[in-house]
């Protein structure tokens, strides 16, 4: 056990280091060489063991750098205009705010065995299982990410995504693709189009279909909050229970086949062990290969061969084994939020049916189950979003036994029959099941400031040593210590000092925000064509960041149009508006605050110790300063003068509405930034202005 836990960790620690191709490739053969040699050699000394320990964490480190340099160096990094490539849909389509969007994988060329992030108009038709000729464009993967939240950029990677890609052309398309994962890919979007078509009237139906398929593109954002709020979302995702349940149904199946056969030579018991592999492997592709989902596949792998070799380990050790394959096959699997939910839930579960006691009722069990679930995931929760649901155990009292025992199986059977009557049927029970979720929803989330990684560590710590049956005087006070640490250590994004100032930009298709925090101040700014829904947009994109860093008071709040309502929605959270107009040239602790307007037209320059930065709608700022960072919150007017420019960073808030001229902008070649940001729906990005 001891030499996979060294391996995982050598893995890990490759992903979060530079050493380069070349010296990777060193690493990892030498330290193989040495490793190979001593394993042959026989030592059984102590010593020995543990070098045979380090060179394990060395070759992993090695192997798992080298795979990420070679990933890295796969990237486009410069924009390529018509370049035609033959390829397949990888993944269902998924329709935005700006038409289409799909995996696309590369079968020829350079780029052969990659993947590009397709952009197409919805009038356009992709059939999976089908080869196309594409004439696209592509991009850098240089999108914006939440630095509270969700690392776009790095899922993109994760997903041997190289570069984002446009459609120029019409796809032409050349002959099927039996290969397997197109095939694949064409029965998922099948069952997609089909379930969606007999679903329709149902209000969860995306969540339906998501527990058959994998595939989340069809829950709106409502419900994900509602899910996020209730600490539910684990059920939404395809994981091991489901893995476990849909494998469960199978082996059921093939016992009552095999009762009409005659007996065999070989075990029944290995024969349905092997055939449960088969169809969990199928199963686990279907459903779009989480990582949860590869992890319930490992294990159930593992308990085959053990039961066929008549062996037996603790299940804590399979966990230890299935996370070395995982990590093993994809080491940017721990850039997955899914990946440190699921092995350290698991595993928490895993501990404790482990140690509790012989009588123990079944009841007591399962509340102390979801209290230690809860607790585990509440420091990864603030790590990753800055909030946790602490009404989780009570959500989950009802979501685990009713929707991921009782409903997924009812929600697979129904989907294989394949009749209408029988889906719909399930669709509006799941519908009521979900009502209870709903109410519990109204209750808000715990905010707090990000943590620090320190900080999540040092509580596990505590965690760990609370658990631990030790005789040491004073250790559950010293754990205590240690859990609360989270709460009251935080993470403080930049040490302001004036003239300093810290601009964060938020993306969404009704408005574009910027908050501008200086020393002592928060300024909001706000761009935006129509009124409609701009407080929904306000709550969805800026909310949960002024939450998550305790910020309750907004100095300025600066639109280019008249915001009534926003200002009650403001103020109806609990954020107090100090004032909605500035001077034209104002100083705001020791930073230049300068604004110019003309009808709804309107350009900020936030002037700091060394830097120049410009926020507005492309209105023309009418002075003749050298601009170092430009924020276009929402396109209003030709953006031509930008053409003009050497900048630092250029970061546009990507509107559909106006996406012919954003992509004329920043496919023009005059254009010279160092880096540009498209700021898509529901991310955003921090610049620190010195």
């Amino acid at each position: 056990m001891l030499n996979y836990l060294v391996l995982s960790g050598g893995i890990i620690c490759g992903q979060l280091i530079t050493l380069g191709v070349r010296h990777s490739l060193v690493l990892l053969l030498t330290c193989l060489a040495l490793l190979i040699i001593s394993i042959w050699a026989g030592y059984r000394h102590s010593i020995i063991k543990i070098i045979n320990l380090m060179l394990i964490a060395l070759v992993a480190i090695g192997y798992s750098n080298l795979r990420l340099e070679t990933r890295k160096n796969n990237l486009i990094h410069q924009p390529i205009t018509q370049l035609t490539v033959n390829g397949y849909l990888k993944s269902p389509v998924t329709a935005t705010a700006l038409g289409n969007q799909a995996i696309i994988a590369i079968t020829d060329g350079e780029l052969k065995s990659q993947n590009i992030l397709l952009n197409y108009p919805e009038s356009y038709t992709i059939d999976a299982g089908e080869n196309y000729l594409f004439t696209v464009n592509l991009r850098p993967l240089n999108t914006s990410n939440n630095p509270d939240a969700f690392d776009y950029q790095q899922y993109l990677i994760t997903q041997n995504i190289i570069a984002n890609a446009k459609l120029v052309a019409l796809p032409f398309k050349l002959q099927p693709n039996y290969g397997f994962y197109s095939q694949v890919t064409k029965v998922r979007v099948y069952l997609v189009n089909y379930l969606s078509q007999v679903l329709q009237q149902q209000k969860y139906a995306g969540f339906f279909i998501a527990l058959v398929t994998g595939y989340q593109g069809l829950i709106p954002s409502e419900q994900w909050d509602t899910f996020r709020k209730t600490g539910i979302t684990h059920i939404v995702s395809i994981s091991g229970l489901h893995v476990t349940l849909a494998t469960s149904i199978f082996i059921y199946l093939i016992n009552l086949l095999l009762n009409q056969l005659p007996p065999r030579k070989t075990p029944r018991q290995i024969m349905v062990a092997w055939s449960a592999v088969f169809f969990a492997t199928l199963y686990s592709f279907l459903a779009g290969f989480s990582i949860p989902t590869q992890r319930s596949l490992y294990m159930i792998i593992i308990a085959a061969y053990l039961l066929t070799s008549r062996r037996y380990i603790p299940l804590t050790y399979q966990l230890v084994i299935s996370l070395a394959l995982v990590l093993l096959i994809d080491p940017f699997a721990i850039y997955s939020i899914g990946f440190w939910f699921s092995y350290l839930l698991i595993a928490a579960i895993f501990i404790t049916i482990a140690t509790q006691l012989p009588n123990a009722s079944k009841l007591a069990t399962w509340l102390r189950l979801q209290i230690i679930i809860t607790i585990c995931g509440i420091p990864l929760s603030l790590y990753y979003f800055s909030s946790a649901s602490l009404i989780s155990p009570i959500a989950n009292l009802w979501a685990i036994p009713v929707i991921g025992n009782l409903f997924t199986p009812a929600v697979l059977i129904a989907s294989a029959s394949h009749i209408a009557w029988l889906i719909i049927f399930v669709g509006k029970l799941l519908d009521l099941a979900l009502i209870p979720i709903e109410y519990l929803a109204h209750i808000p989330l715990y905010w707090q400031v990000k943590p620090n990684l320190a900080s999540v560590l040092l509580c596990y710590l505590g965690l760990i040593l609370f658990t631990l049956p030790l005789p040491w005087r004073g250790k559950n006070i010293v754990a205590l210590l240690l859990i609360l640490n989270i709460v009251f250590s935080t993470r403080v994004n930049h040490e302001l000092i004036a003239t300093r100032a810290q601009i964060h930009a938020f993306s969404n298709p009704n408005a574009g925000f910027a908050l501008i925090t200086s020393k002592n101040t928060h300024l909001l700014v706000l761009n935006h064509n129509t009124p409609d829904d701009i407080s929904k947009a306000f709550i969805n994109s800026v909310l949960p960041y002024l939450n998550a860093q305790r910020i309750t008071k907004l100095d300025y709040v600066l639109s280019n149009q008249d915001e009534s309502e926003l200002q009650t929605t403001i103020t109806q959270q609990g954020i107090h508006i100090i004032a909605t107009t500035i001077e034209s040239s104002s100083y705001v602790d020791g930073v230049e605050i300068s604004l110019m307007r003309q009808e709804s037209s309107f350009a900020l320059l936030v002037k700091t110790h060394d830097e120049l930065n410009y926020l507005g709608n492309c209105f023309a700022p009418r002075n003749n300063e050298t601009i170092n960072n430009v924020f276009i919150l929402m396109p209003q007017r030709k953006c031509s003068w930008i053409l003009t420019g050497t900048y630092n960073n250029l970061i546009i808030n990507y509107n559909y509405q106006q996406q012919r001229e954003i992509d004329s902008l920043t496919n023009n070649l005059h254009l010279n930034s160092k880096n540009l940001y498209l700021l898509l729906n529901g991310s955003s990005v921090n610049i620190f202005s010195k």
